[in-house]
């Protein structure tokens, strides 16, 4: 379905089922999946998605597929499957263009009336552990640059357990996404941003009190921890 003012370039290919709303602009030889909702022209990625996640959460070419204005949608799109007052704790990795996506997610959630612990630049098994020992947080999200394609970003979400998102969640996600279905929290209900108080400190803590320290001395073991 192609709605009014839709203009489609040469050798774009068109899945069935598809929607085109007004306006959308195709540059040539696109690809629209079957069943996929395009709301923004398509200009410099090769594909409209029918989905968002895939086995890495959702992945994207950098400034191509993830821009930082569909980061600011897919963080609203999560805000308006929480209850309003909860919290969502995020991270990256040390690359920049992580940095800029991470400061995009972290600008669509206050405005659905989410509250936001920013954890920095700091592994994901320190974000899981974080999320799942705060009581108000029902929400992390985890910025990487792919390990596979340096070209690539990786964003995860992550539920109030430190665990992946199910799949009916990552729909729920999904459908506010395209839908647009954006929650609009009133002014005195906007989301604050904080800076989370050492969780890197909290998570070696944590750890060490399920090591057996002084046998790992004694038997005089050496260690190579790889949390990339």
């Amino acid at each position: 379905i192609a709605f009014e003012g839709v203009v489609i370039g040469d050798n774009c290919v068109i899945g069935e089922g598809a929607t085109l709303h007004a306006n959308v602009k195709l540059w040539p030889s696109k690809e629209i999946e079957a069943g996929a909702t395009i709301k923004d022209s398509i200009i410099w990625g090769n594909q409209g998605r029918r989905a968002l996640f895939s086995r890495f959460g959702v992945s994207g070419v950098v400034n191509i597929d993830l821009t930082p204005e569909f980061a600011a949608k897919l963080s609203a799109a999560l805000g308006a499957t929480l209850p309003k007052g909860s919290y969502v704790a995020i991270n990256r990795d040390s690359h920049r263009s992580s940095r800029m996506l991470k400061r995009a997610l972290i600008s669509g959630l206050p405005g659905t009336g989410v509250n936001v612990w920013d954890l920095g630049n700091v592994a994901i098994p320190v974000l899981r552990h974080y999320v799942r020992q705060r009581k108000d947080t029902s929400a992390g999200i985890h910025v990487r640059l792919s390990p596979f394609d340096q070209r690539v970003v990786d964003i995860r979400i992550i539920d109030s357990q430190g665990l992946n998102q199910t799949s009916a969640a990552e729909r729920a996600i999904e459908r506010n996404f395209f839908r647009e279905d954006f929650r609009r929290a009133f002014l005195d209900e906007i989301g604050v941003i904080a800076y989370a108080h050492e969780p890197i400190a909290s998570y070696t803590e944590d750890f060490m009190r399920h090591v057996d320290v002084q046998r790992i001395r004694d038997y005089g073991f050496k260690l190579v921890c790889d949390y990339s």
